[in-house]
């Protein structure tokens, strides 16, 4: 039973990796999700991506002409813009063997930085000169003195 198990969990353990375009993506990336497949695996194209959080559900079918058509890039699964968390990214298979145990990852996206509004070179000028007008206003001599 125990020789069962390790086959099993080393035959899940080749059927290749996922990995994250970008790979440390923020909220404002549409983030893609690869899948390589392990040496002697077969191509897959995405059928179905949920994103659920916590969860990424991605379910793929074998690629049996090399493409996949309508579905979507061989081996890729595109999730779009994703809101802040730490994601479980689960790929599974289509009618899947038992030897086909699903590819597991984590995804963290992060809330992306607020920018601040910043002036254009004009701006700047005006503001200095403004700054400069009103620095100087009380040094001023009155023109006429009573």
């Amino acid at each position: 039973m125990a020789t069962l198990c390790l086959t099993a969990q080393a035959e899940a353990q080749s059927m290749g990796e996922i990995a994250f375009l970008p790979p440390h993506p923020t909220t404002e990336d549409a983030v893609t999700v690869v899948f390589a497949p392990a040496t002697g695996q077969p191509n897959r194209c995405p059928i179905k991506v949920t994103v659920q959080r916590p969860l990424v559900f991605i379910e793929s079918d074998y690629a049996f002409s090399g493409e996949c058509g309508n579905q979507g890039a061989l081996n890729t699964a595109n999730l779009g813009k994703v809101a802040a968390g730490v994601y479980q990214v689960i790929w599974a298979f289509k009618d899947p063997l038992p030897s086909e145990i699903p590819v597991i990852a984590s995804l963290t996206v992060v809330a992306a930085p607020v920018q601040a509004p910043a002036l254009s070179l004009w701006g700047a000028l005006l503001l200095a000169l403004c700054v400069t007008t009103t620095a100087l206003a009380p040094h001023r001599r009155p023109r006429y003195e009573p």
